[in-house]
């Protein structure tokens, strides 16, 4: 998995005073497998619903408090591997303590472990 930002993501942009976080993660890993793989790291953040929209693409939403947040996750290809890209954002306020950076981050970590299970499963 390498960070690759967020300046090639195609989900919506970040609007300037808004509680919002926008990356994209490259992964050595064909698409339809991560694409189930990011389902299951999106499941076990445990989510208040989750819908595919379309092709490798997943919305869900998160609940914090009584305030509910929106996460954004489009898987397409490069090369032999994958991209996660990955929007989450508050639905109010311009503040968020650092809430949805945390998610992402969990996302990541969940989705991590995952690709090197499936990894692990491939090699043997």
């Amino acid at each position: 998995m390498q960070d690759q930002g967020g300046d090639a993501n195609p989900l919506e942009s970040c609007p300037e005073r808004k509680a919002c976080q926008r990356r994209s993660f490259y992964y050595d890993v064909p698409q339809d497998s991560i694409f189930v793989l990011a389902q299951q790291a999106v499941q076990s953040m445990r989510p208040e619903r989750i819908t595919l929209p379309g092709e490798r693409h997943i919305r869900s939403v998160h609940r914090v408090w009584f305030f509910r947040d929106d996460m954004e996750i489009l898987i397409t290809g490069s090369g032999e591997g994958s991209v996660l890209h990955v929007r989450s954002a508050s639905r109010f306020g311009s503040w968020d303590f650092g809430v949805n950076s945390r998610r992402i981050r969990r996302l990541v970590e969940a989705l991590n472990d995952l690709v090197a299970s499936w990894q692990a499963r491939a090699d043997s």
